[in-house]
C-alpha cells in the first residue's frame, strides 16, 4: 500500500519486467481494475465483490487456460453448471442475451479446443447484472472453485520450478469510500486473503488507520512511501532521521537519471526545494521540477534556477489548496495535524480517508504512526486552521 505517486506502480513494474528474483520464481496475473478492458465501474451504485472474483477467474483461464486438460475443463464447466442451476449449458450459450460463464468455457473448448486465449468476454452492464444474479449469493461457493483454478495452475506451474502470483492492483486508487468500504470491510478482506495463490493486492493507505480494519493486524502489509521528514513522534530519532537522508538522495538519483545528458540544468538547492515540497511523492516531485523547467524556457533561460522552482510551488500550491478550503471539517483536521502529527480524537473517518486519498494528509510509519500535511498546502492550512480556531474561541 502507499500513497498516490508514491512509486508502487513503479515498483510493480520493477519486479514484473525487471526483477530476475520475481521473474524466475513466477508466472504471474495482472490484473489493474481501473483499466477499461477489465470492465468494472466502481462508480456504479450496483457494483458487487462478485464481479472482480469473476474477473480474477477469467483472467487466470486468459493467461493459462490453454495449458489445461480436457478432462479439467470439463470438471471445472461441470461444477459451474451446478452452481449457475443450469442444466443444458450448450443451448443457453447460442441464445442472445443469455450469459453463463459455463457457457463462455464451453465455447473455448468446442470453437477453439482448449486454447483459452480466445474466449470471447465483454464485462458489459447486461453481462454484470446477469453475474450479479447468477453469483451474488453464491460468492463462496464460486470462490471455492476460483481456488480449484488456482491450484490446478500452480501445481502446474510448479512442475517448471515455479509458482501462481496474482497481482491486483489500481484498487488503491478507488475514491469513492462506499466503495472501499465494501472491497475491503472484513468479509471483502478475508475473501481477497482466502484466494488460494500468491498475491500482491495493493490497497489504500488509510485503511492501515482505521480503527477495526483487519488491515491492522495483518503480517503482509508493506507501506511504500519515501519518508522524507523526520518523525517527532518516534523513539529512534537517528535511525529515522538517516532513513530520510537515503530518501531524498534516491529522489536526487531520479532527477540524474532522467537529465544524465545535461547534470548543470538545475542546481543543488532547486532540487532540495523540490524535494522538500514534494511530500516524497515522486509524482509532485517530478510535476514542480516540470514546471519549473517550464517556467525556465519561458523566460529564455538556459538553466532552471530557484526563482523557477519558487513559481511552480506557488502554482502547485494553489491548486492544491483548492481542495479543501470550503471544507471547514477538513480544515480543523489538517490544522490538528500540522500542529500535533496526530489525528484528532472523534475524527470523521470519512473526512480522513478523502484528505489521504488526496494526499493532503500524508501517513508515515516506522515504530509509530505520524501524520503530516503535504508541504505544498501548510501555509494555506495555518491561516484557515488558526481562522477557525479563533472564531470558535470568540463563540
Amino acid at each position: 500500500m502507499g500513497q498516490t505517486g508514491s512509486g508502487k506502480t513503479t515498483c510493480l513494474n520493477y519486479l514484473t519486467n525487471r526483477s530476475e528474483i520475481v521473474t524466475s520464481r513466477f508466472d504471474f496475473v495482472s490484473i489493474d481494475f481501473l483499466d477499461p478492458q477489465y470492465g468494472l465501474d466502481f462508480t456504479d451504485k450496483e457494483f458487487d465483490l462478485i464481479e472482480m472474483y469473476v474477473d480474477i477467474f477469467y483472467n487466470i483461464l486468459k493467461f493459462f487456460g490453454h495449458n489445461l486438460s480436457k478432462d479439467y475443463v470439463d470438471k471445472l464447466v461441470d461444477k459451474l453448471k451446478e452452481l449457475e442451476d443450469k442444466k443444458n449449458v450448450t443451448e443457453i450459450t447460442e441464445q442472445k442475451n443469455t450469459w453463463s460463464l459455463a457457457g463462455y468455457l464451453l465455447e473455448a473448448v468446442h470453437n477453439i479446443g482448449f486454447g483459452m486465449l480466445g474466449i470471447k468476454w465483454s464485462l458489459d452492464a447486461s453481462t454484470k447484472e446477469s453475474i450479479r444474479k447468477t453469483y451474488k449469493t453464491k460468492i463462496v461457493e464460486f470462490l471455492n472453485i476460483l481456488n480449484d483454478l488456482c491450484t490446478k495452475v500452480d501445481s502446474d506451474l510448479q512442475q517448471r520450478g515455479k509458482n501462481l502470483l496474482l497481482i491486483l492492483d489500481g484498487l488503491e486508487k478507488i475514491t469513492d469510500v462506499a466503495v472501499i468500504d465494501k472491497i475491503f470491510n472484513a468479509v471483502g478482506i478475508n475473501n481477497l486473503k482466502n484466494i488460494l495463490s500468491r498475491k500482491i493486492v495493493v490497497t489504500p493507505v488509510h485503511l492501515s488507520a482505521l480503527e477495526g480494519n483487519t488491515l491492522n493486524n495483518t503480517n503482509d502489509e508493506f507501506l511504500i512511501s519515501l519518508k522524507i521528514f523526520d518523525n517527532p513522534l518516534t523513539s529512534s530519532q537517528k535511525q529515522f532521521s538517516q532513513i530520510v537522508q537515503h530518501n531524498k538522495e534516491l529522489l536526487k538519483q531520479v532527477l540524474v537519471v532522467r537529465i544524465a545528458e545535461d547534470q548543470q540544468l538545475i542546481d543543488q538547492s532547486s532540487i532540495e526545494l523540490a524535494i522538500e515540497k514534494s511530500g516524497g511523492f515522486l509524482y509532485d516531485f517530478t510535476g514542480i521540477l516540470q514546471n519549473a523547467i517550464i517556467n525556465a524556457q519561458t523566460s529564455g533561460s538556459a538553466e532552471v534556477h530557484k526563482e523557477h522552482v519558487k513559481t511552480a510551488i506557488a502554482d502547485l500550491e494553489f491548486k492544491k489548496s483548492g481542495s479543501f478550503t470550503f471544507d471547514s471539517q477538513a480544515i480543523r483536521l489538517l490544522y490538528h495535524v500540522l500542529k500535533s502529527f496526530t489525528t484528532p480524537e472523534g475524527r470523521k473517518d470519512n473526512v480522513f480517508t478523502q484528505q489521504v486519498l488526496r494526499n493532503n494528509l500524508i501517513i508515515t510509519k516506522n515504530d509509530v504512526r505520524c501524520y503530516f500535511v503535504h508541504p505544498l498546502i501548510q501555509k494555506t492550512v495555518e491561516v484557515y486552521g488558526k481562522s477557525l480556531t479563533e472564531a470558535s474561541e470568540s463563540e
